[in-house]
């Protein structure tokens, strides 16, 4: 089978370098590859062409199969990179993200976005700055952008501007739990959409800021959608979690109540409120992505709290457009929380060793694991919803509708009392109610 996408450069390394060319695999058959060989040893497979930008889990069957046989795998440049010539070898690492960065259906063409004002808060976060990005490429009407952290606020508005040459964006620095603030931002503005992705997310440092929790997470959010329905805002969209889901942790029950603020919005308002549940997302800040690839690149060890521990993964660019493309969804009037098919939870010790291999290194020999236990607030296995209830389809295969329990009434009076009393409330008195509206929180660690 011939390489048939290769640029000269990648030719002429290939004929004056490789001895034998050999397929050893089915997958294999169906991607462009070479195999560089030492002697009869297979030590470098070398993917060539686009198909695994399709096909992701194609790639990490790949993958497997040459981690199995100790060949390390890497990948030919974008023969149309404008500095392609300069790399001695036009050759790089796979990056973790491409092997999850699974195919998502095209946004509706139809959907008017360029007379939209959106709203999005934690614009400066993450996963915040990715929607910005997305968001400017439908060109709507107005983009604001909320984010407590100057820093980042501005390094987002530089690269809008670099990329995009974007002019009807407004940068606003402020705190979603300062009422009088957002009050003053949606009169001014009058938003018609709102991306909600701030939060405190980090669950070890989360679990000892119980109160820093609850202001952002759950007074904050309470606080947006007034706002928002206060100025006939059409659609509230929150980015929520998979920990939210019979919550042990206090990032994962704060996120839970979060989610019920949002029923209640659905109940009293006009507005569509959505919350949106998914895993772990790759490479974001603070998640285990970051930590490993710089645990490897110093040579390790690379820690793991346990070697049961599995996760469900997504990409950034995907959870995004999953965002986007479940705010357009027909009949969404109807939904409270919607989850995204995530495919199978992969074990936390096996995105390490791959992210190893990845590196061209060996798990072991090359960089040592090292497993640290669970940490208060953790599971082994997280679900992204409660299998009690019901899943409904949204029309679209990867998007389903999670049919929750009817939120409790009281729920908005106990959130006025705790607004009018947060200054004065301990610690204790904070855990206490929190379990009282999540009672998975009292559970032990699973």
């Amino acid at each position: 089978m011939l390489c048939i996408s290769l640029t000269e450069k990648t030719r002429k390394y290939i004929e004056s370098t490789w001895v034998k060319v050999k397929f050893i695999h089915k997958s294999l058959l169906e991607v462009n590859t070479k195999f560089l060989y030492n002697s009869e040893t297979p030590i470098a497979a070398i993917l060539i062409g686009a198909l695994e930008r399709n096909d992701p889990s194609k790639l990490r069957e790949i993958l497997s199969f040459c981690m199995d046989k100790g060949i390390f795998m890497q990948k030919e440049i974008n023969p149309e990179h404008p500095l392609l010539s300069h790399f001695k070898y036009p050759f790089r690492n796979l990056e973790i993200d491409e092997l999850y960065d699974d195919s998502t259906p095209e946004l509706p063409l139809q959907f008017d976005w360029e007379q939209e004002r959106i709203l999005v808060t934690g614009a400066a976060g993450s996963i915040g700055s990715e929607l910005v990005d997305q968001l400017a490429q439908l060109n709507p009407a107005q983009l604001i952008i909320i984010d407590h952290a100057e820093s980042p606020l501005y390094e987002l508005c530089l690269q809008l501007e670099e990329n995009h040459r974007w002019q009807r964006l407004i940068p606003i620095l402020a705190d979603v739990s300062d009422e009088a603030r957002m009050q003053e931002i949606f009169k001014q503005y009058n938003p018609t959409r709102v991306y909600h992705t701030a939060a405190c997310k980090q669950l070890p440092v989360v679990e000892t800021n119980i109160r820093e929790a609850i202001r952002v997470n759950i007074l904050g959010t309470y606080i947006l959608t007034k706002c928002a329905a206060a100025v006939q805002c059409h659609h509230f969209l929150m980015v929520s979690t998979d920990k939210s889901v019979d919550a042990i942790s206090i990032m994962g029950a704060t996120k839970r109540v979060a989610e019920q603020v949002l029923q209640l919005a659905n109940l009293k308002s006009n507005m569509t409120c959505i919350s949106t549940r998914f895993g772990n997302v790759l490479g974001s800040n603070g998640s285990v992505v970051p930590r490993f690839k710089k645990q490897i690149a110093q040579g390790g060890p690379v820690t793991i709290t346990d070697s049961r521990m599995m996760r469900y993964f997504v990409s950034i660019g995907r959870a995004c457009r999953l965002i986007l493309q479940t705010s357009v969804l027909a009949g969404a009037e109807h939904t409270e929380v919607v989850i995204f098919d995530m495919g199978q939870p992969v074990p936390i010790e096996k995105l390490a060793r791959m992210m190893i291999h990845l590196a061209g290194l060996r798990p072991g020999p090359d960089v040592r694991m090292v497993f640290t236990g669970l940490r208060p607030g953790e599971k082994l296995k997280e679900v992204l919803y409660l299998e009690k209830l019901k899943l409904e389809p949204t029309g679209i295969d990867c998007i389903s509708r999670v049919v929750e329990e009817a939120v409790e009434p009281d729920l908005e009076i106990s959130l006025i009392k705790l607004q009018d009393q947060f200054s004065t409330q301990s610690e204790g008195q904070f855990k206490s109610w929190l379990q009282y509206w999540v009672p998975s929180l009292s559970a032990k660690v699973k």
